[in-house]
């Protein structure tokens, strides 16, 4: 099983969450959910048991992690544009805390496509 990753996103003063699990070698499936204020809003499972048929591969099914996760946060740009995804939380009482982003996705007026933009092109220079 590999390590999941994360990533916080800010728009329009609200704060998303994407993240993306394995399920490991006895469960071969990738997780995405992206949520908001402790709701999921979207989720995306992917089975990569054709892949271990020819034997275990940590950086075939880490790429598609990576690739999954990815698409996550681009969706989450064309539902921002669309309206779609606003409202698919059940509604709630008390808004919950919300976290701090990470200090690699700096807070500010900035677009998503912008702020997405960044984290994209921070991954492909920090990959191994």
């Amino acid at each position: 099983m590999l390590s999941g990753i994360n990533t916080d996103i800010e728009h329009d003063g609200k704060i998303y969450h994407v993240q993306t699990e394995d399920g490991g070698h006895r469960n071969p499936v990738i997780v995405t959910h992206l949520f908001a204020g402790g709701a999921i809003l979207s989720s995306r499972k992917v089975s990569y048991a054709d892949v271990l048929q020819s034997g275990p591969n940590p950086d075939v099914i880490r790429e598609m992690m990576k690739e999954q996760h990815q698409a996550m946060i681009k969706s989450l740009a064309s539902e921002q544009r669309s309206g779609v995804g606003r409202t698919t939380a059940a509604p709630q009482t008390a808004a919950p805390p919300q976290p701090t982003p990470p200090p690699s996705i700096p807070r500010g007026r900035r677009t998503l496509d912008e702020v997405i933009d960044e984290y994209l092109q921070s991954k492909r220079t920090h990959s191994p």
